[in-house]
């Protein structure tokens, strides 16, 4: 692979070498001293006194020249076929054998290396527009000011700064500018060169407008089928679920027993997570989706892989950076007695007087409660948009998973103050992991605590051992006890700074309380040089480089429509298998019947006591029970 990007990038340094001295042939300081040598050297028969041309040709050489370096399979046929062409007319010219010599060279290098160019082309998005265009507007501008610049001397009037960037303009559409030019090849060359311009990046600007829109790559079925075995049958992270979003495609090992989940944009492969599927298998998937995304000139970058793993990829060349800490819950025998409890206790408490705890599948909610569920999702993020990628499913509530279950805080008029959404977490440590939190803003304070310690303790009596909370960005820079090196010191300064913006330090603080496993991630890169790309990209990607109205074009989607997959509605499937015994209230050994039923489906105060109920919430009920009767009882 070494040798065949090393051919690839000499090929491409020797186009640009063409390109790059028929544009230096055009500039007044250096061209007296390369004219003989451009002359002589510079492929298609181009005279450097013909500067239009010239300039025109170098820029064309200099861009396939990138193209080639990366391997782009239509960027060598084309290059075949202009320095065939080339060779053709240098040959033809009298005394210009060096350029058809360089020619001639062009092309056997690239017939010899006719395998190393299989590159396909980048799948659509918008970035290739926004890439496009700054660029397109320099080299339009660049070629335009240097014509008129070194035909300054037979242009009347004389070119001004705005008289040149009319010029430029109008000539993009096909209209004269206001200068007349006195040599005649200038004056046919110049504006029909311009007018050329205008119109093929006018033509390429839709395609890559419209491309995006009506070239979305999609999964199939039996992508999403396999998938969905995979992570089912080999899945063990806390992220694997999300796997399963609907930006995604999916690498298959050649064995079928492991996955990558990723998308493509900025010329980047971005896997969301760790691999998912064997153990045995893992290595094989990573070595196949790397060589895949050699073969396709493309960036590699994970993000969010479990620290643990790192020396899995730098044993394969990749590099690692520290992201950030997960929260990890242990279910069994979790509890709020005792001091370092105080503050959850206390804050969870005052909700728990005007609140009650309700667990049920995402599927039984109604469409009433399913509405107003997502109107606090609005109240809470507010103009904010939707942010996720590899940690959430960034989706409403839909009511359409069984997979998804939902713990709501209901007033005692049966209205939302908050909920939570969390979906499965496979292996031999089963539970479930956050996807929403929201609360209605207009609530008391503690409704997130009274909401997360309620589904830890519900987590413990269905038998689940884990429930992954939250993730602290960047949170070892926030440790008190640590010794920081001097660029540890300045990232650490940095974060100070972002942190009132992005709840960097607060939600390091809000973890902490719940006394968690840290478990800490990073991001493997594949270049030290493209470090700050990922980072942008993966920003982008997690919803913090938010474009209004276009952005959803910006990373392609696999389905053409929103929503999460749907899977088989059978619980033995879509739901972790306990790894313990639930836990046998009271009510439900005197009443016995279908306890996996039980543990679904919360049940209605006319069954007994609803399915998460303190203490505090059955006295409460109890009393006004009570009191309802005294108020129907008949006179004496």
């Amino acid at each position: 692979m070494r040798h065949d990007l090393t051919r690839a990038r000499l090929i491409g340094v020797l186009t640009a070498l063409g390109g790059l001295l028929l544009v230096v042939s055009t500039l007044p300081i250096l061209r007296r001293r390369v004219e003989n040598v451009a002359e002589a050297f510079t492929p298609f028969g181009v005279r450097v006194t013909s500067h239009v041309i010239a300039l025109g040709a170098g820029i064309a050489l200099l861009y396939l020249a990138g193209q080639l370096a990366r391997r782009r399979h239509l960027a060598w046929l084309v290059a075949l076929g202009l320095f065939v062409t080339s060779a053709v007319v240098n040959i033809l010219r009298v005394h210009h054998d060096v350029a058809a010599a360089y020619s001639l060279v062009m092309v056997g290098l690239l017939a010899v290396s006719r395998k190393q160019f299989r590159a396909p082309g980048d799948p659509p998005t918008l970035f290739e527009l926004l890439r496009f265009v700054p660029w397109y507007l320099l080299g339009v501008f660049a070629y335009g000011f240097a014509a008129l610049y070194l035909e300054r001397e037979s242009i009347d009037p004389e070119p001004t700064f705005w008289g040149s960037v009319q010029t430029i303009l109008y000539g993009l559409v096909g209209i004269d500018g206001p200068y007349t030019y006195q040599r005649h090849f200038f004056e046919w060359a110049f504006p029909s060169s311009l007018l050329l311009l205008g119109v093929g990046g006018m033509v390429w600007m839709l395609v890559l407008v419209f491309r995006p829109i009506v070239a979305r790559p999609e999964a199939n079925r039996k992508a999403w089928d396999d998938a969905l075995r995979v992570v089912r049958e080999h899945s063990y992270d806390t992220l694997d679920f999300f796997a399963l979003r609907d930006d995604k495609l999916f690498f298959f090992s050649s064995d079928g027993r492991a996955m990558i989940a990723y998308t493509y944009v900025g010329r980047y492969a971005l896997a969301s997570g760790d691999p998912i599927g064997a153990p045995e298998s893992i290595p094989l998937v990573v070595d196949e989706f790397l060589a895949m995304c050699r073969g396709r000139a493309w960036g590699v970058a994970f993000l969010a892989a479990r620290e643990g793993d790192r020396q899995m990829y730098l044993d394969r060349g990749l590099h690692t950076v520290y992201l950030g800490d997960e929260a990890i819950v242990r279910c069994e025998g979790f509890s709020l007695q005792g001091k370092r409890w105080k503050s959850i206790r206390q804050s969870s408490g005052r909700v728990e007087r005007t609140y009650r705890f309700v667990w049920m599948p995402e599927t039984e909610a109604s469409p009433e409660l399913i509405a107003k569920l997502n109107d606090i999702s609005k109240k809470w993020r507010g103009k904010a948009p939707e942010r996720g990628f590899t940690m959430t499913l960034s989706q409403d509530v839909e009511g359409t998973n069984p997979a998804f279950f939902l713990s709501i805080a209901l007033d005692e008029h049966g209205e939302p103050g908050g909920f939570l959404r969390v979906v499965p977490v496979f292996g031999r440590e089963p539970g479930y992991t956050l996807d929403l939190m929201r609360r209605d803003p207009d609530t008391p304070n503690g409704m997130t605590e009274f909401l997360l310690t309620r589904t830890v303790m519900k987590l413990d009596e269905l038998g689940y051992d884990r429930f992954s909370m939250n993730f602290a960005a960047w949170g070892r820079f926030f440790e008190e006890d640590v010794e920081y090196s001097l660029r540890q010191r300045a990232v650490k300064l940095v974060l100070d700074l972002m942190s009132p913006f992005y709840q960097i330090k607060s939600l390091k603080e809000f973890n902490q309380r719940f006394h968690p496993e840290w478990v800490p991630r990073c991001i493997v890169y594949d270049d030290f040089r493209n470090l700050p790309r990922v980072a942008l990209l993966y920003s982008s990607a997690e919803g913090f480089l938010h474009v209004p109205v276009v952005g959803r074009y910006f990373l392609p989607r696999t389905v053409g429509h929103p929503g999460h997959p749907i899977v088989p509605p059978d619980p033995q499937i879509v739901h972790p298998r306990p790894s313990r015994p639930a836990k046998a209230t009271a009510d439900q050994g005197a009443r016995g019947g279908d306890e996996g039923d039980r543990r679904s489906r919360p049940r209605s105060d006319a069954q007994g006591d609803a399915v998460g109920e303190t203490r505090a919430e059955r006295r409460r009920r109890r009393r006004s029970e009570q009191a309802a009767a005294v108020e129907v009882e008949p006179p004496a």
